[in-house]
């Protein structure tokens, strides 16, 4: 009876050490960076400036061909911007970064509540494989945590065309080894965290 209950006592102790160390590793696990040898690279146009800069540099050092600019209509500041979409704002930023205007192709995706992520996806889809038959590898470029999630959608859509999905994560803006220790930290892997489970485990798309 006694080696049962310490039997029992060392799993539970392993499966705590086990949720502990998950814990912290969170964040890390949901920044992921695996990018692919490719000439296209696909941008999540809702990203911040800085994100925006770091892809630009990207698209120069390793030679893309072209970039990608995703996202839906804005939701705010319309009234003032000649710009109406995520992928229209991002793609004028990147012009202004020094990137040439013929090399950025601004793919709009329609205005839902829910699936954004699978949305642009899907309008990427829907161009590359019509537009580009013979392209075989893309890179994803998103920030932090939202890495993971955007990465397995474009993965689920892409690869049934033939196409590697290679993924880089921009810095989140706050540590990834303490995340816990900052609000933004807390809300973006906790958040992630849950919608990432979502689309693997519930449903993923329409």
């Amino acid at each position: 009876m006694g080696s049962v209950v310490l039997g029992g006592a060392i799993a539970l102790l392993l499966l705590g050490l086990g949720i502990y160390l998950g814990f912290l590793n969170l964040a890390r696990f949901l920044s992921v960076s695996r990018p692919v040898e490719a000439q296209v690279l696909i941008v999540e146009g809702w990203v911040g400036d800085d994100a925006l800069t770091q892809a630009s540099k990207l698209f120069w050092q390793e030679g893309y061909r072209a970039i990608i600019t995703t996202g839906p209509p804005l939701l705010r500041g319309t009234f003032l911007s000649h710009y109406k979409t995520h992928a229209q704002l991002a793609a004028a930023t990147l012009v202004a970064l020094g990137i040439q205007a013929d090399l950025i192709i601004p793919m709009p995706c329609p205005a839902i509540e829910n699936y954004r992520t699978y949305s642009a996806a899907l309008a990427v889809q829907q161009t590359l494989s019509t537009q580009w038959p013979d392209l075989n590898a893309v890179n994803l470029f998103t920030v932090g945590c939202h890495a993971r999630r955007s990465w397995y959608i474009y993965r689920r859509l892409l690869q049934a065309e033939g196409i590697a999905v290679g993924v880089i994560a921009a810095d989140p803006g706050f540590e990834l080894a303490t995340w816990w220790q900052t609000s933004s930290g807390v809300r973006t892997v906790v958040g992630e965290g849950i919608a990432y489970l979502y689309v693997r485990l519930i449903r993923w798309n329409r």
